[in-house]
């Protein structure tokens, strides 16, 4: 069992939580500097308002009563309004603050002009002044001062501060929940793929994954479902293939030992011991054409390529085994055609293409009561094909896909063993080429065999 902290579940859970915390951290930090920098800009823009705002009243309305024009600007604007004399270091305005504004501005003897503002720290709290001069050309000597409370800033950003450090374990426990809850359906379909793989029986192949969702785990699960229909279709063939192979050599070897136990029950004419001994050949030479097909099939299964080829004359080889089955097309009625291009040159074995073309004949000759069947070999592009047609019984369509089966028949009274076409796919696989086939009933059939020169 696997320890809870070594799961993938939490794994999945504690990386969507610390990166969804680390992210609202993040944004946090850079949200609160983001807030105190634009509350200190927005004041120093409002000072600057204000400033320009009590200097065009203080200069048109004259410097009588200065301390009572300085007491209604600061009750009609948000900033404290002072004139400081540089000079003889006297402060205008708002009496509770002139000891602060002189002990701050009392180094300044001289005035470059220049607008600049200083965060000061006052006892009632934190205040900004910013000073300016009044009017240059007529009171050089005088700066107009504004003072603003800046302790709502500090007050907002420990605030926002106070929140973001509450809010982070809080933030780290929903999002645990959610991650957990987000990896527990993440992995749903992975556990559903555990539980049906290890619950598989390899004798009935019928278990197949509960496909959830339509992610990529969904996705994997129909790939591993196509996979096990795959595996139960060849395993279910693969049965087959052995009871049709128990069966078919069963026969042969019962009437082998029919004939034997009859001819040594007793004395018996010559006549009957020939038959016997007829009958029972018959029945081997069936085997071993049987034996030498699974025998070829084996090696198509182990051998998947060939190691060894060599650049042989395909067009030679199709005419010779043509000339080979002329006779016997002749005597059954059948008229065989040919349509075969010369000089064409493929890599590989003989023996190989013997089989092929053979078997694709053979089964067109039984096919075939009278009538034609027609051979073509060309090459185009690179490419070899072959095409063997008859004008024969046909095949069903409801068969067409299992006649590559190995021990299929379509017909289990027409003799054979059902090994032909699996060995004819089997030799095109390995040369990297197919096998297609269109048939009709009563019409005939076509199986057209496509390699690859390369």
């Amino acid at each position: 069992m696997t320890l809870w902290f070594k799961s993938t579940k939490f794994k999945l859970a504690a990386t969507y939580s610390f990166s969804l915390l680390a992210v609202l951290l993040a944004s946090g930090v850079v949200s609160w500097a983001m807030l105190s920098y634009g509350l200190h800009h927005n004041l120093g823009e409002s000072m600057e308002a204000d400033a320009e705002v009590a200097r065009t009243a203080i200069i048109q309305g004259g410097y009588d009563n200065l301390d009572q024009k300085l007491a209604e600007l600061t009750d009609s604007l948000a900033s404290s309004v002072f004139i400081y004399n540089v000079f003889t270091k006297e402060v205008f305005g708002d009496e509770s603050r002139h000891s602060d504004i002189q002990a701050y501005l009392a180094n300044i003897t001289d005035w470059p002009g220049d607008m600049w503002s200083q965060t000061m720290d006052l006892p009632d709290g934190k205040s900004r002044l910013q000073a300016s001069p009044l009017d240059l050309d007529e009171e050089p000597g005088k700066l107009l001062v504004i003072a603003r409370d800046t302790s709502y800033i500090s007050s907002a950003t420990s605030l926002y501060k106070t929140i973001l450090l509450v809010s982070a374990p809080v933030a780290l426990i929903v999002s645990s929940l959610l991650g957990y809850g987000l990896a527990s359906h993440s992995t749903s379909q992975i556990r559903a793929i555990q539980n049906t793989v290890a619950s598989i029986d390899p004798s009935s192949m019928t278990e197949r994954i509960p496909v959830n969702n339509n992610d990529e785990l969904g996705e994997l699960s129909q790939a591993l479902n196509a996979a096990l229909d795959r595996i139960d279709g060849f395993t279910k063939r693969q049965r087959t293939f052995v009871e049709d192979a128990a069966h078919d050599l069963r026969s042969p070897l019962t009437n082998i030992k029919v004939q034997t136990e009859l001819a040594l029950e007793r004395e018996r004419e010559a006549a009957y011991y020939r038959h016997a001994f007829a009958s029972v050949g018959e029945d081997v030479e069936k085997m071993e054409s049987m034996i030498e097909d699974l025998l070829i099939l084996a090696s198509l299964d182990i051998e998947p390529a060939r190691s060894h080829s060599i650049s042989f004359d395909l067009s030679g080889i199709i005419e010779s085994i043509l000339d080979n089955w002329e006779a016997d097309c002749n005597h059954k009625g059948i008229k065989l055609e040919r349509f075969i291009s010369p000089g064409i040159w493929i890599n590989g074995e003989p023996l190989d293409f013997q089989r092929l073309a053979g078997n694709l004949i053979e089964n067109a000759f039984k096919a075939t009561s009278n009538g034609n069947i027609t051979v073509t070999l060309s090459e185009n592009d690179g490419v070899v094909s072959l095409k063997v047609a008859d004008t024969g019984c046909g095949i069903p369509s409801e068969h067409l896909e299992k006649i590559f089966w190995r021990f299929y028949r379509v017909d289990r009274d027409s003799g054979g063993n059902g090994l032909g076409l699996p060995i004819v796919e089997g030799i095109a696989n390995m040369y990297g080429g197919k096998v297609e086939v269109e048939s009709e009933v009563h019409k005939g059939s076509v199986f057209t065999v496509i390699i690859p020169l390369s």
